[in-house]
């Protein structure tokens, strides 16, 4: 587990090192509260911060919870601007006010309520495996 904690840090570290390195930067603005239903005054008290990137046909949008990147959504357009497909990831386990901040990100970025909660400690969604991996586990 401790090891694929890790992996999920260096994923977002190097996702964040090359979208900021040769990427467009955009927007940074205050993770909004829009589902977090324990947080008064509607706000994250300007703990979490959401900074946005562009790069070829993609772009990718990270969280920074007390200036930590740890979480990342990122999306590949092909033809016509269309979402061709999209992958959240989160860097790994953190304390329960960060967790929340993960929550929230991930759900306003379109992933519900269960699956946010299986992966704010550390994962990504949706999970890729190689076509090995996978005919090994048809037999």
């Amino acid at each position: 587990m401790q090891e694929e904690i890790l992996e999920y840090q260096d994923k977002i570290y190097d996702l964040y090192n090359d979208y900021s390195s040769h990427g467009h930067g955009g927007k940074y603005y205050g993770l909004d509260v829009i589902y977090d239903t324990t947080t008064q005054n509607g706000t994250f008290y300007n703990k979490a911060h959401v900074q946005t990137f562009e790069k070829d046909n993609s772009r990718a949008e990270f969280l920074l919870s007390y200036d930590t990147v740890v979480a990342c959504v990122e999306r590949q357009f092909g033809p016509n601007n269309c979402c061709a497909q999209e992958q959240y990831t989160v860097g790994g386990k953190y304390s329960v006010t960060t967790g929340r901040h993960v929550k929230e990100f991930l759900m306003q970025n379109g992933l519900d309520e269960d699956t946010a909660n299986k992966i704010k400690h550390g994962g990504v969604y949706p999970e890729t495996k190689t076509k090995e991996i996978e005919l090994e586990e048809e037999r």
